[in-house]
């Protein structure tokens, strides 16, 4: 990622750290999620909301994508959500932009599809 935005003369900036202990220098405008979220245990999930919130500069924007409840549960590692779920998890600290609801299909040999939420959200230029 960083070699192709350096061969796009794209500014972006790349962090590998522990996501609840990280302390950024300067908000961010954007941030996007794919692979994150999901993984999350439920006892996580309410403090994921209010860490990329304080991550974010007023009126920032979070893209997340989310597996859906409506795929196949044997996947023990992944944690699916309802749109609603997720709508009651962010609505103190986002405004819902876009919500879609989509199927991926996973690359490798098994190519199993998977539905997913996906959401922009902005945050609200003042949490209480």
């Amino acid at each position: 990622a960083r070699q192709h935005t350096q061969q796009q003369s794209v500014k972006a900036v790349f962090e590998v750290t522990d996501f609840f202990k990280y302390e950024s220098p300067i908000p961010f405008d954007f941030i996007f999620d794919r692979g994150f979220f999901h993984v999350l245990g439920r006892d996580k999930r309410v403090e994921y909301a209010k860490k990329v919130c304080d991550l974010l500069v007023p009126r920032g924007l979070l893209a997340l994508e989310a597996f859906s409840e409506n795929n196949d549960s044997t996947d023990t590692h992944l944690r699916y959500s309802s749109l609603e779920e997720l709508k009651t998890l962010f609505q103190d600290y986002f405004n819902i932009v876009l919500v879609d609801t989509t199927t991926h299909q996973e690359p490798g040999q098994d190519g199993k599809k998977r539905t997913l939420h996906a959401l922009l959200l902005e945050k609200v230029a003042q949490v209480s």
